[in-house]
């Protein structure tokens, strides 16, 4: 029972993902900007993974109500770790709320598309790559 238990943990994830990817495309957000707002809002967002180099990452994004936000690279590698910091402004970039535009203060802009947040799971496209963040 327990590794029937086990299994479970790991394959549903990635059930959660795939069915939030089937079901995101085209479809409509929030009806309001507050309650997308208050949705992205809720919670810091993190996504871990293994980058091409082995080096495990935890890439983070706070996002704040008020248009401000915080994005936090930490990478290990080897024993060595490496933490980076980026502030930026936020805001939708369509009136279905399923479109980030990021504005970071030192140049450059990012834009999460087919952005679509269910409780404390956030799944969107970034530079043509498919993203889920977990709230904490």
């Amino acid at each position: 029972m327990k590794s029937f238990i086990t299994i479970i943990k790991i394959v549903s994830p990635v059930w959660l993902a795939v069915l939030l990817w089937g079901c995101i495309s085209g479809t409509t957000g929030p009806a309001d900007e507050e309650a997308a707002t208050y949705s992205l809002c809720k919670y810091w967002w993190r996504a871990d993974y293994v980058d091409i180099d082995g080096a495990q990452v935890e890439w983070t994004f706070v996002f704040n109500a008020d248009g401000t936000g915080r994005e936090r690279i930490s990478r290990r590698l080897m024993g060595a770790s490496d933490t980076k910091d980026y502030t930026f402004t936020w805001f939708w970039d369509s009136s279905s709320h399923t479109m980030i535009c990021i504005e970071y203060d030192g140049g450059g802009i990012s834009f999460w598309s087919d952005v679509f947040i269910a409780g404390d799971v956030l799944a969107c496209r970034m530079g043509g790559d498919d993203w889920v963040f977990y709230g904490g």
